[in-house]
């Protein structure tokens, strides 16, 4: 399968997208900060997560302000991107972090700081925590994947230079997919949840 060179992703403008890489504050939007995920692991944008401050979805909203949560703070939801079944519309939701360290979390992920990939911490898929962790083939990186049908990060996964990819972008046909351990340019379209 085709693949455009990982490093044009590396190269993109500011983002605050964690699937791509981050090396200094320079690569995130104005205001944000680069922090590694884990020591000496991937880097990643880091925002001040947003309090919502008044209604806008009417009844579907949960809050209006922080002052309506029994914990937590209101934030414009949802917190978790949509992945099959009724899609949720934007709305303010109460939220609170789901972890506060990796022993928080289970099956091996690692818990990504607020402001990161939500505007709570939240446990993030982790096969691997450093590139020496990717040992399959030559060439092995641990970066944060896009899920192909999901508006969110798959988590931290094995790339590798022959067919490895963080995101559809990075191939030049097919799609960014991935097994759970390894994300590569896969031909044809991705089979999504309704």
């Amino acid at each position: 399968m085709d693949q455009r060179p990982l490093s044009a992703a590396a190269s993109a403008s500011a983002t605050t997208d964690p699937a791509h890489p981050t090396a200094t504050d320079a690569d995130c939007d104005p205001g944000m900060q680069c922090i590694e995920l884990l020591p000496g692991g991937y880097r990643v944008c880091r925002g001040t997560p947003v309090e919502a401050t008044e209604c806008d979805a009417g009844e579907f909203d949960d809050c209006c302000d922080s002052s309506d949560c029994k914990s937590g703070a209101c934030y414009l939801g949802p917190i978790h991107a949509f992945c099959g079944g009724p899609v949720r519309l934007p709305s303010n939701v109460c939220a609170s972090d789901e972890c506060g360290a990796d022993a928080d979390c289970t099956d091996g992920a690692v818990c990504a700081p607020a402001g990161t990939f939500a505007p709570v911490a939240v446990c993030i898929h982790a096969v691997c925590l450093h590139d020496t962790d990717c040992t399959a083939e030559a060439g092995g990186h641990c970066v944060v994947a896009r899920d192909a049908c999901c508006d969110r990060a798959a988590g931290l996964l094995c790339t590798y230079d022959s067919d490895g990819c963080r995101s559809d972008s990075d191939c030049t046909s097919g799609y960014c997919g991935n097994d759970g351990t390894r994300a590569r340019c896969t031909a044809g379209a991705a089979i999504c949840p309704l």
